[in-house]
Formats: C-alpha cells, structure tokens, sequence
C-alpha cells in the first residue's frame, strides 16, 4: 500500500511539475497554453522536469524542437541539448549546438548557432543570445543567402562582423565591423551597417547600385536610395554620375485610398548641350464621386535627344493629358483634354504647324432598351483642335460638334442564320478659324444603314476538337451632305478582323465610307481538346457605286491566320490588299516559348505603291530570344532591321547569372539610326544584386561539388 501510495504521489508530483512547465512556458494568465511532446518525461527533484528524445515545445505561434530539455520550475529555465531548432512563426529560423532559454522561449543564450530570415539569409555566430523576444544579437557572425559546401570553399558572397543584432521588431539587422568579401576575399568594410532583413520588402536605404556605360555619356554608375513615406508613400533618388553627365533620377509613388499617382524624372547637365537638361513622367488614377474617374498623365522633356541618349523613353510624341469619364452598362461620357508635343526630326521644323491641343467630350447613352426589338442610342461629341501658327492654313484650328442616333437589333431566322440590321444618323457643324479653304460654319448630315447575315455551323471532331465555320455578307449604305471640311482624325483607315464588317473602317468622324457597299468574308476556326486554337479570316469589300469607289484609301481585300497555344506557338499573320495598286500590308508574328527556350520574330511590310516606292513605306523584321544555357546562367538577344534602309535599326544581347544567393544582369545594346537630335549609341550595363538583402530574390540553388 506504501509504494501505490509512493507511486500515485509521485505521478501527481510529475502532473504537477508538467502544469508548472506548461504554465512557464505559457506565460501571463490568459495567454495561449503550450504543448510538450516528448519520448520520455522524467521527474528531477521536486521543481524540475526532464523530457527526452523527440522533444518538442509550441507556444504562440512559437516552436522548438530538440533532444533534451531540461525545465527548472523555480528558475523557470529551459537548459536545452541539440540538436535544436527554433521558429517564432514569423519567418526566424534558429538553429543550435545547445541553449539555455527561459519559460517563454522569449530570452536566452544558444551557442553554436546559426539564425535563419525568411528561408533566406542565414547567419552563423558562436554564440546567440535572445532578449525579450524582439532583439537577436550574434557575436563573431557570418552572414550570407549562398550554399555554404562542406569541403570549405567560401561562398561567393558573405559579411563577416563582430556583432549583429537583429531587431525583430523593426525587421532591421546592426552590423558592427562588418566586412564584405567576395569568394573569401575582402571586398569593402563598414564600422557600422543597417540591412534590412529580408522579410521587409519596403525600408529607407541605399539599394544595389548599378554601372552603365555609353558611347555619349561615358562610364558611370547608379546608387539609388529609396525612402519609405508610411504605408503608402515612397522616394527613390538615384544620383547618376559618369566621365560626362552629373545626374539626379527621381520617383515618387503614394496609393490612396480612392486612387494613385506615381512621378519619374531626372536632371542632368552634361557635356553635350548648354544648360541643364530634365524630363517629368507621371500618371494618376482617381475615383471619383458618382462612378466618375479621374486619369491624368503628365510627359514633358527639355530636350527632343534627352529620352534617348539617356534610355528613359523611345517615346517620339509625347502627349499629357487629363480626363474624366464614367463607363456604365447604358451610358458612357467622357471629358479629355490633351497637349501634344513632338520630337521627331522630321516634324520639329513645322511642329507650329502640327495639332498642340486637343479637347473632346464623348457622350454615348441608352435613350430606350427595346425600340422594335433593339436598343436605341444618342451619342453627343465635341472636338476641338488648336495649332500654335497664325498663318493661313498651316495654323488651322477646329471645332466640331455633333449628334447622332443609332440603332441596331438581330433575330435569328431560317435554318440558324443571325440577321443583324443598323441604322443611324449623324449630324455635325465644323467652324474652321485660320484656313479660308473652308468655312467658318459647315453642317454635315449623314444618315446609314447596314444589313448584315450570319451562319454559324459548328462541329465537333472525334478528338474533341470543335470547329467553327462562319460565312458572313454585309449590305450597307451611307451618304454625307454637305460642304467639305477637313480632316484632323480619319488621315489613315485600317481595314482589319474587326471592322470587316462595320458602317466606316475610319477611325473618327471627319470622314466615312460612303455610297452602297458590301463585305463578303468567313470566318474558320478550331479549337483543339488539349488547348490551342487556330482560326482564319478572308474578306473582301465590294464598291457599289461611283461614291463608294472613292474612297480608294481603305483596302480591298484582308486575309489573317492565327495560331494559339499549339505546341507552345503563338503566330499570327495579316494581308492586306487593294484592287489597283495589289499588296498593301504584310504583317506577321511568330513566338515560340519552350521548356529552356524562348524566340519570337516579327516582319510588317507597308508601302503605298509597289511600283512607286516613297518615303512612307516600311519594312521591318525584328526577332528577341531568349536561352537557359545552364541551371544559373541565361541569355538573350533582340535585332531590328530595316529592308527598305538595308541597315540594322538596334541589337541587344544579355546575359544573367543567378542562383540563391546573387543576381547579376550584363547587357550591351546598340543604336544605329541617327537624326539632327540624335546619334547612334552602344550602352552596357551591369547590375548586381544580392539574395536576402535589399528585397534580392532567389534563384536555383547551387550545387556543392563532390
């Protein structure tokens, strides 16, 4: 009876201590209990308890795994043999020899340890020490995110320092003599230096610089700083000094809660004009009351060659401009004004006499939802156009306003065929300032009707595949009276898939295809099982009557082929051609992306006259690329030829090393055209950056060899 006596004394002894350890362990009253898991849990006097084999402790979040534990109930310590890992739940990782902690893991000294952020940055110190659950400090500390080998050879990158100490908190890290060595070897020291860790993706400091060098503006480098406005709000200056331009770059980025802006932009004086030299990009997105929304965007330069010569923008026509605009299921308006500016050689000359300001007001809505089975729209436009020249004609300005009512509705009749009819019109009254060619109040009045017939026939393959056979013919007629007025935004008609079979292939209201017409085309397409499509468009415009045949600048006859998603291709093809002058316009694209591989190629062939070449015309081939020649290491290359000039137009070609614990990118481009602002360029560039520092990130891991 004595020894069951013992023995049941003895296991409420042990529950006793276990609730100690788990009240320690848990700390204040009311926080989350913590759980041990153990092989064995033995009874070491009357306060103290020992669990071994497979030890295991979760608090908060918190977790500790170890071999043996041994927790003092009237210390309230934790003695700790390892292997051990700790993880607090927030990306911290601790790894040790031994440890001695207190009751909530929050405080303590673990030797031989190495300390892990985010999976990524790793720091090995003889000796951690925790405080209070926020603070790390590491003494005689190696820090890196590269694979360290066991033969012993040094990483590629690494910082050794006297101490470190982690601010859990502040996810910042304190280094103290700290050394930066590459391939063992001492790169750079720092008496002191703040990193951010690497699960802060947005903190004030310097971030990886970068060397550029240019045939205009020499060999320099870039060391931006980025500065953390809040939550919301951010700066980034980055100085760009070089052998011939002293610049600064900046952007300034803030989201609201309704919208956000963001501005980019950079001064400079150099050796290659007089004065200083600057530009400003920025762009913004606001909701407004009412479903209205705001957009802005702002593009202004010193210079026409500034953009170039310093690969900000290959931008040659910049237009700021402001707007708001409200898109609903029956209505739409919008109000948009515009400012242009251009920077092609050929245009600065007269730019007095090219369009600088535009304003428009747009406003389409849904007058009745159902007028003899369709809806029933009035659009409402104004448009006015300024150029900054007094002189007759070259300094015209225009204003223009019109109305108009459209209607549309379909029935299905027949054996599956979709009719779809149209009817409209439109009515405009042009005052011209500045141009005696035309008046000061015009009115034009157009009115059109189209009828057009579909037949879908579907079928679907043995494999799966379904197919798609649509032949569709177009009947339409439309007819403007009225005095001639100019034109300002119909100068070059387009014929493509999407207006085959629509009123006007002019892209605005100055001008419209007129008099009776008709469009014959079908459409074929197949869509595998396995993913992928391929489809083809013929079609062809038919002029009715005298009316119809002027309007000889839109072509005759289009033919397109597409390819999606077969075999990791991507093509797609276009023809375009007119009866008198035969092909038109050739375009094609085709891309391929495979497993280790990537290259696409394109070619566009415009031109007025086959049998007249002129300045206008354009043939071009371009292709980019891309290869993984090994598990770290890339490369790339893009060309751009022009046939009509038989000379290259740019190349480029990259490459980039990256593994878990660096990224660097080499790049070398070349400019050759040249005009009165600018010349040809060859430019290369090198940028580094380092994995778990700085928002770095990672890559294949590398291999240790043996």
């Amino acid at each position: 009876m004595g020894r069951r006596a013992k023995g049941t004394g003895s296991r409420w002894a042990a529950w006793a201590l276990l609730l100690s350890l788990a009240a320690g362990i848990a700390g204040p009253a009311g926080a989350e209990t913590a759980s041990l898991v153990a092989d064995r849990i033995l009874l070491d006097g009357e306060a103290a308890i020992v669990a071994e084999g497979n030890v295991e402790i979760f608090y908060e979040g918190a977790a500790l795994s170890a071999r043996r534990l041994r927790y003092d109930g009237e210390t309230d310590t934790l003695t700790i043999e390892g292997p051990i890992r700790l993880t607090d739940g927030e990306g911290v990782v601790i790894l040790a020899d031994a440890a001695e902690l207190d009751g909530d893991l929050r405080n303590g000294i673990l030797s031989s340890a190495r300390f892990v952020l985010d999976r990524q940055l790793q720091l090995t110190a003889a000796r951690i020490t925790r405080v209070e659950g926020r603070y790390t400090e590491l003494s005689r500390t190696i820090a890196s995110s590269c694979r360290i080998c066991a033969d012993g050879s040094p990483p590629i990158w690494e910082i050794r320092a006297g101490r470190v100490i982690h601010d859990q908190q502040e996810r910042q890290l304190y280094l103290d003599d700290a050394q930066f060595r590459v391939g063992g070897v001492p790169v750079f020291y720092w008496p002191t230096l703040r990193l951010p860790d690497p699960t802060l993706t947005r903190a004030t400091g310097f971030l990886f610089p970068q060397l550029v060098t240019t045939t205009q503006l020499g060999t320099g480098a870039k060391v931006p700083y980025f500065i953390r406005i809040g939550d919301h709000a951010d700066v980034t200056l980055t100085p760009y000094l070089s052998t011939v331009t002293a610049t600064l770059e900046a952007r300034y980025r803030q989201v609201f809660r309704g919208g956000e802006l963001s501005f980019r932009g950079a001064v400079s004086q150099d050796g290659l004009t007089d004065g200083a030299r600057s530009y400003l990009f920025g762009e913004g997105r606001f909701a407004l009351p009412r479903g209205f929304v705001l957009n802005f965007d702002v593009e202004l330069v010193s210079d026409p060659a500034y953009l170039l010569e310093y690969d900000y923008s290959d931008k040659d026509r910049l237009d700021s401009a402001i707007s708001i605009g409200r898109t609903r299921r029956d209505a739409q308006s919008l109000f948009e004004f515009t400012e242009f500016r251009t920077l092609r050689a050929s245009e600065i000359p007269v730019e007095d006499e090219i369009p600088r300001t535009l304003f428009e007001v747009r406003s389409d809505r849904q007058v009745s939802p159902d007028v003899f089975g369709g809806p029933l729209w009035l659009s409402l436009d104004i448009m006015a156009l300024t150029r900054p020249s007094d002189e007759d004609g070259l300094g015209r300005d225009v204003l223009r306003t019109g109305a108009g009512l459209r209607w549309s509705g379909s029935r299905l009749v027949g054996p599956g065929i979709v009719v779809e009819t149209e009817t409209g019109a439109e009515i405009q009254v042009y005052a011209v300032n500045q141009d005696e060619d035309f008046g000061l109040g015009t009115v034009r009045a157009t009115p059109s009707a189209a009828v057009t017939l579909r037949w879908p026939l579907l079928r679907r393959t043995s494999d799966g595949a379904l197919q798609t056979l649509e032949p569709v013919a177009m009947l339409a007629w439309s007819r403007t009276s009225g005095a001639e007025v100019p034109d300002e935004d119909s100068i070059t008609p387009e014929l493509d898939e999407g207006n085959l079979f629509t009123l006007s292939r002019y892209p605005g209201s100055d001008r419209t295809e007129e008099g009776f017409r008709g469009s014959l085309g079908v459409n074929w397409s197949t869509r595998y099982a396995g993913g992928g499509e391929i489809g083809l468009t013929l079609g062809r415009i038919f002029r009715l009557d005298e009316l119809g045949r002027e309007a000889d600048d839109v072509a005759d006859w289009l033919a397109s082929i597409r390819l999606i998603g077969v075999g990791g291709v991507q093509a797609f093809g276009r023809l375009l051609a007119e009866d008198d002058v035969g092909l038109t316009r050739a375009i094609g694209t085709l891309a391929w992306t495979g497993p280790r591989a990537r290259a696409s190629a394109s070619f566009i062939r415009a031109f007025t006259d086959p049998d007249a070449p002129s300045e206008d015309d354009t043939t071009e081939i371009a292709f980019d690329g891309g290869l993984n020649l090994s598990r770290h290491w890339s490369g790339s290359l893009d060309w751009r030829y022009d046939l009509e000039a038989s000379r290259a137009t740019s190349a480029g070609v990259g490459f980039n090393f990256r593994n878990e614990c660096v990224d660097v990118e080499l790049a070398l481009s070349q400019r050759y055209t040249e005009s009165t602002s600018v010349e040809p360029e060859t430019r290369a560039s090198v940028s580094v950056s380092l994995g778990g520092i700085g928002g770095g990130g990672a890559g294949p891991v590398s291999q240790c060899r043996g």
